[in-house]
């Protein structure tokens, strides 16, 4: 599966990136016809704490 991420606000550093790819390789497992995902990373300001939130298409 080819995986693109795009980090909004901030960069992601490959042991991130690494751990994404992971999780979303356990989907091949049932779903086989998964050729392609787009991971958007982004920062969530809620209070004092910035809260990374992800999406996938």
């Amino acid at each position: 599966m080819q995986v693109t991420f795009q980090a909004v606000h901030f960069t992601a550093d490959q042991k991130l990136k690494d751990y994404i790819n992971d999780k979303l390789q356990k989907l091949v497992k049932f779903y086989p016809k998964i050729l392609q995902a787009t991971v958007y990373l982004k920062l969530e300001n809620s209070g004092q704490v910035k809260d990374k939130v992800i999406e996938v298409k």
